[in-house]
């Protein structure tokens, strides 16, 4: 089934790096940062308690519309709708990275590298495609891991507009990549939105890496069900062999 891949794309969270959630007291010392710029007289335990509920709020309604707000938006109808529209507008992207830096460190893989310098090697294109909120972030952390180069294309839900599970960021990653789905492979971590986006698309093969943090039902629908499960990045090396 592999032979016929030209292109593999990846999810970022989960896949590429583990995300570690940050404890309350760190959390909020952190988010001080963001009562200090915006002059807020609050205190950072219950502020964080606040911009918790509503991202989770924002989370649920992203997910069952499958859209995604740019941060702009994120922070001026969702996270502080009542501050003064021109001051969050301003401040948005500043706002994005303080909370994503309370939320949790994020951390690639030791075997993220090797596996993408390897398979770039091999001649295989390489896409991200992944859900966030931050239109900066990962192609950040791509290029301070060293390993930008190896990407033709970074698609991302804040920017596109649109998420997983719905296709419409793999196809666009296709097609700029000047590749047919059905060449493509998918590499993320949840059935229920990496999987389900890769069979939506077309793409011709679907791969999930087990996260111990997260169950997986015994039985996935038919277009959850990935094409293989691995347990470590560097498993796609005998996947997808040199061309």
């Amino acid at each position: 089934m592999t032979n016929q891949i030209e292109a593999v794309l990846f999810d970022m969270g989960g896949t590429l790096r583990h995300n570690d959630k940050r404890d309350e007291t760190a959390k909020a010392k952190i988010l001080q940062k963001i009562l200090d710029l915006v002059k807020a007289d609050i205190s950072a335990t219950e502020f964080s308690q606040v911009l918790t509920t509503r991202e989770r709020e924002y989370e649920d309604w992203a997910a069952q519309n499958m859209v995604e707000l740019d941060e702009i938006r994120f922070w001026t109808e969702w996270m502080m709708p009542e501050w003064p529209k021109e001051l969050v507008s301003k401040n948005a992207m500043k706002l994005n990275a303080i909370w994503r830096d309370a939320i949790c460190t994020r951390t690639f893989f030791p075997e993220s590298r090797p596996t993408i310098f390897s398979l770039h090697r091999r001649g295989y294109k390489l896409g991200l495609v992944s859900n966030t909120t931050s239109s900066v972030d990962s192609p950040r952390s791509l290029e301070q891991e060293g390993i930008s180069g190896c990407f033709d294309i970074v698609m991302l839900s804040c920017v596109i507009g649109k998420r997983k599970p719905a296709p419409d960021m793999l196809l666009k990653a296709a097609e700029i990549m000047g590749v047919l789905p059905i060449s493509c492979a998918y590499i993320g971590d949840r059935p229920d939105w990496d999987v389900a986006a890769a069979r939506a698309a077309g793409f011709g093969c679907a791969v999930v890496l087990r996260n111990l943090k997260r169950r997986f039902p015994e039985v996935l629908p038919a277009n959850q069900t990935p094409d293989y499960f691995i347990n470590n990045l560097l498993e796609l090396l005998d996947l997808f062999p040199s061309k």
